[in-house]
């Protein structure tokens, strides 16, 4: 077909000493842009083959590498592209290129490339191509003072990509090099895990994706208290408008999941489920619970449960805040999501008469 003719010039012209670097990159590019996926291997080894023969500077190679990666992790084929683009940018005749002080600027670009690349597998939790990723990636970040805070940001998120997979082994050797949070949660101390948390929170390279995968990771531990530390902290970055992990709804909802495995933390469930109401007014039920089915059902979580802890805590005769969480399960009920309100087992009436009992009692 006509991309095995294109493939056929394209291998020509690595035999071919004097063409310009412009003509066979373009070349490349074009390629690329037609054949998709299915031509990285070839687009790779046109570009190794060329390596010796043509003039191939650092920029040519970050061209290439970025128009093989492509935008994100929804194109085609992008789990092949990150695979072909690691082995590319890892011969050691690509990054002899960017040896030395000549091409810094491009070298900060290769990084940007593949870290970028890196994060969106992340973000779509293939873990083993993010790792990959970012493991390339600090390939091209110098050893000197200026580039340690980058360093440790490689290996504080090599290390939760490991994490991610279960590869605690993998994970300490990156945890030794940046935080010690893993380590903290498998010995249960509790207190320091929590303080990593607010710990990873100050550091330069900071990103909300390190607490949503500690929390995961405490929640699989059993470590409750510190997966409550994570979702906590991860509940003040909503108000950046930033991409996050998660929807703000899913942590509060999380939060209080976790919250009510243990006995004794009604005070605890009743403050987070008065900052979701907080910011439920703020946003509107569209934006915090979601269009629909999907709202709807958010809406009734929040309500039922509220309802059950007045439930519990009313049986304890702890009236006191059996009031305040009948009272919040109302508002909860009384939402409307796409022009309906869950009129359920909780009306105005009912709370009025409860919240009289609870505060007579």
């Amino acid at each position: 077909g006509r991309f095995g003719e294109a493939e056929k010039e394209l291998r020509g012209m690595v035999v071919n000493k004097g063409i310009p670097e412009g003509v066979w990159v373009s070349a490349v590019e074009s390629y690329f842009q037609a054949a998709g996926a299915a031509g990285a291997e070839t687009t790779k080894g046109v570009f190794l083959g060329l390596l010796g023969r043509c003039h191939v500077s650092a920029g040519a190679a970050v061209t290439v590498v970025h128009r093989v990666v492509g935008d994100g992790v929804g194109g085609e084929g992008a789990m092949v592209r990150a695979k072909v683009v690691a082995e590319l940018v890892s011969d050691e005749r690509v990054v002899a290129l960017f040896a030395g002080e000549a091409p810094a600027k491009e070298r900060t670009a290769m990084h940007a490339v593949l870290w970028n690349c890196a994060a969106d597998h992340f973000r779509s939790k293939d873990y083993e191509t993010s790792a990959e990723m970012f493991e390339k990636s600090m390939l091209y970040v110098p050893y000197d003072i200026e580039n340690r805070i980058l360093r440790a940001k490689g290996f504080r998120v090599l290390c939760l990509c490991h994490l991610g997979v279960s590869q605690l082994d993998r994970a300490q050797e990156y945890i030794n090099e940046a935080e010690k949070f893993k380590i903290h949660l498998l010995k249960n101390d509790h207190n320091g895990a929590i303080t990593q948390v607010q710990a990873m929170t100050t550091c330069l390279d900071f990103t909300p994706d390190f607490l949503s995968l500690s929390a995961h990771e405490s929640v699989a531990c059993r470590a409750f208290p510190a997966a409550v530390a994570s979702l906590s902290n991860l509940l003040n970055f909503y108000s950046s408008g930033k991409p996050m992990p998660a929807t703000e709804v899913t942590v509060f909802r999380t939060l209080v999941t976790i919250l009510t495995q243990d006995h004794g933390n009604e005070s605890e469930v009743l403050k987070y489920m008065k900052r979701a109401h907080a910011r439920l007014n703020e946003l509107g039920p569209d934006h915090f619970f979601g269009k629909g089915e999907v709202g709807r059902r958010e809406r009734n979580w929040f309500a039922v449960n509220l309802w059950n802890s007045g439930t519990r805590t009313g049986k304890e005769k702890n009236y006191e805040l059996c009031a305040e969480f009948f009272r919040l399960a109302s508002e909860f009920y009384g939402i409307m999501v796409d022009g309906e309100v869950e009129g359920g087992q909780c009306d105005g009436l009912q709370i009025t008469d409860i919240d009289c009992v609870c505060h007579n009692s």
